[in-house]
């Protein structure tokens, strides 16, 4: 498995994450180590669980049981806590009735919960989920420095930020003399490109943080076969396609089984594949719930696409800028004068997909 730069920490992560939010519950005991041993046996060490949230409750006993599930196993198989990449997903998505304060002292507790399951004394990487355009409460970030300065997380991660407030929150941890945010974490796949490629990727080339690439199959839409892949017989399937649209995830989903026939390879290899091509990417989280489905998924790695495949992919998923230019506010619209309809500089882009 092939490693890439993480940001600017000096760190190296494999291309994929392994997402273990459904080991211990959805997935049995018995599978999910199964399928930890085979992403170790492939050369993956980064492993992301899922943590409940802090300030709502303890959360149901199966949303623990990944972070759970990964303690027992890097014990159990006498792994080096060093050679590992052991990461949670946190949701700070703020709380009823709670305030900045108590929500920071619940985050702590969260954490040395999430180290206790764990069975370690440090996380590698926390990733915060933090949705809306709230700002993030100081005391959270107080809590979430102090982690980080006593060597109980190494690197810290947000998700589901607006670009506008990523940046916001980075300048404010800096005139704080607070630690730094490594890296963001979002939905990237050919169904999910706008916030990546308009925004969120230059930001993160920008400020040198790694990009964690989530949902990179689109739920699992892209890992369909055609004439199976958009078929309404389920909820999640209902869910998947009003998310991102059927007329787009049908065009896209054709040209990715088209390109699988063409390769000799599966639809979520081809769609794996664009993903790992984008320069900002760091790692794709991946799920796999058995040790066939997590083989396939890695060997997209050894996968490269032409120009040509690229740009039929492109073609079909792109990110298209419609200009409309603005007038000048200042300028008569009865006028008759060619100056009347000179059109200013400034125009204002819309990105559909």
């Amino acid at each position: 498995m092939k490693q890439r730069s993480f940001g600017c920490t000096g760190a190296q992560l494999p291309e994929f994450c392994l997402g273990t939010m459904n080991f211990g519950w959805r997935i049995g005991e018995s599978t999910s180590l199964a399928v930890l041993d085979a992403y170790h046996a492939a050369g993956g060490n980064f492993i992301q669980a899922l943590a409940p949230n802090p300030g709502v409750d303890d959360g149901p006993a199966s949303v623990a049981a990944s972070e759970a599930v990964v303690g027992r196993w890097w014990r159990a198989r006498g792994h080096a806590r060093s050679a590992l990449v052991l990461a949670t997903r946190i949701s700070l998505r703020e709380a009823r009735d709670l305030t900045e304060e108590d929500l920071a002292k619940q985050l702590q507790r969260s954490i040395d919960d999430s180290l206790a399951r764990f069975q370690t004394d440090y996380l590698d990487l926390l990733v915060c989920e933090w949705a809306g355009p709230q700002r993030i409460a100081p005391a959270i970030r107080a809590v979430l420095d102090q982690s980080v300065r006593t060597g109980r997380l190494r690197y810290l991660a947000f998700a589901e930020l607006p670009a506008w407030r990523l940046v916001n929150e980075i300048h404010a941890g800096y005139r704080a003399n607070h630690c730094r945010i490594d890296a963001l974490q979002a939905d990237y796949s050919l169904l999910a490109r706008a916030r990546v490629e308009t925004e969120l990727g230059g930001a993160c080339e920008t400020y040198r943080l790694g990009l964690i690439a989530r949902s990179p199959l689109a739920g699992g839409l892209l890992a369909k076969r055609e004439g199976s892949s958009l078929a309404l017989g389920t909820s999640r399937l209902r869910w998947l396609v009003e998310r991102y649209g059927f007329d787009c995830g049908a065009k896209v989903v054709r040209t990715v089984n088209q390109l699988a026939h063409e390769h000799d390879r599966t639809p979520a290899q081809i769609a794996l594949a664009w993903v790992l091509h984008h320069p900002h990417v760091t790692s794709a989280l991946i799920g796999a719930n058995s040790v066939a489905l997590l083989r396939e998924i890695v060997a997209a790695g050894e996968l490269s696409l032409s120009a040509s495949d690229l740009e039929r992919l492109d073609r079909a998923s792109t990110v298209q800028r419609t200009h409309l230019p603005l007038r000048d506010a200042t300028v008569d619209p009865s006028s008759t004068s060619p100056t009347a309809t000179t059109e200013v500089a400034r125009e204002n882009e819309l990105l559909t997909v």
